[in-house]
């Protein structure tokens, strides 16, 4: 008999919970054990409350550790995280994701320290479609750098492949419709806020803390709906309120630049140059000329 729920709507606010935590200890494992199970895919493990004790191959030994949350761990695919075989039960609560090549398997943990899980205080969910685009280069990327021994680099990406794979959940029970729509509704709420905020110096990191998103995720909105990088959305519509005021303000260039969230006048020429071929100044002329 089942014991646990099998629920999205009730693993989300666990999921929310996560993405709020700073400053979680990290550690990632990829270090694959002489003998013995592993799990074959790789993992994030995050750590809400509590006191976690695991088994991990470090070194060429194999070592126990204790993790008091909050924090965030990553098993590479074959590497050895688990718990051990006579754990001291403690109280812990954590979510746990599993990236399947054909779908993501998502639990919440709630262990008391007295029954063992699972229990019906458990939440474990499975999407049918796999880690994202985005999600999958995270993936490679944090493999490649534990390959080249570069830990503290791969530790930083593990909170954007947490923020990507909520991401992922959060659509995985919609309609192939739905699904289609809601990154669509992200971007259009992301572009207007962009073209509405163009005036201020507003970073890629900023928009997506905004929209509880990974600024990766961000990028890659830019990429599929404009075939352009963050940056260069955001310039465009700098530009374009730049134009506007040359042809309808009488601002000099210095005060149209900082206007428009440019950090210098002379950055702020050399873009418009750029995009439109001739300076301000001498565009401005052009467009208040008064026809013979």
């Amino acid at each position: 008999m089942t014991k646990y729920q099998i629920s999205l709507e009730a693993l989300l606010p666990f999921c929310e919970e996560g993405l709020a935590i700073a400053h979680p200890t990290r550690l990632t494992v990829h270090e694959e054990p002489e003998e013995g199970w592993v799990h074959s895919v790789p993992r994030l493990l995050i750590l809400l409350e509590g006191e976690g004790h695991y088994q991990i191959q470090k070194n060429g030994k194999l070592q126990e550790l204790q993790i008091n949350a909050p924090a965030i761990l990553y098993c590479a695919k074959d590497g050895k995280l688990t718990t051990p075989n006579n754990p001291s039960m403690q109280p812990l609560r954590s979510l746990s994701f599993s990236f399947y090549p054909n779908y993501i398997r998502a639990m919440h943990i709630d262990c008391d320290g007295v029954h063992i899980p699972p229990t019906e205080r458990d939440i474990f969910y499975h999407t049918d479609q796999p880690l994202s685009d985005a999600g999958i280069a995270l993936l490679k990327a944090i493999d490649c750098l534990l390959e080249a021994d570069n830990q503290p680099l791969a530790e930083e990406l593990l909170f954007p492949l947490f923020q990507i794979t909520v991401e992922d959940l959060k659509v995985s029970d919609a309609s192939p419709s739905e699904r289609y729509l809601r990154p669509m509704r992200r971007w259009n709420q992301i572009n207007a806020f962009l073209r509405e905020h163009r005036e201020e110096s507003i970073t890629r990191s900023q928009v997506a803390r905004l929209f509880r998103i990974s600024p990766g995720y961000v990028s890659e909105l830019c990429r599929q709906n404009t075939g352009e990088s963050f940056s260069q959305v955001k310039l465009h519509y700098q530009l374009e309120r730049a134009e506007n005021l040359l042809i309808h303000s009488g601002m000099n260039v210095n005060e149209i630049a900082a206007q428009c969230g440019f950090s210098s006048a002379n950055y702020f020429i050399r873009r418009f140059r750029k995009a439109y071929g001739v300076t301000p100044h001498v565009y401005r002329n052009q467009q208040t000329k008064q026809p013979q």
